[in-house]
């Protein structure tokens, strides 16, 4: 999926959203998902919920699972729980 498709959707929602009368949740349940991935649609409605309410997502990495550092993670505005 190319970044520029993902950040034109983004931009689709945040305006959608501004003359919306629900909150930001209700109207993600409402939008296609116009052949994004899984994880273009779970990307699209984290920057969204962030956007609109400040939500904040976190990733838990295991002692096993080692799959980025912390600093890779914070530098993607990912908060590491330990």
């Amino acid at each position: 999926m190319t970044n520029s498709r993902l950040l034109k959707k983004l931009e689709e929602i945040k305006k959608e959203y501004e003359t919306s009368e629900v909150c930001m949740g209700e109207m993600l349940d409402s939008i296609s998902a116009d052949g994004f991935s899984i994880e273009d649609a779970h990307w699209l409605y984290m920057r969204a919920m962030e956007w609109a309410n400040g939500d904040k997502f976190y990733i838990h990495v295991g002692e096993d699972e080692d799959v980025l550092s912390k600093d890779e993670l914070e530098e993607a505005n990912l908060i590491v729980l330990e």
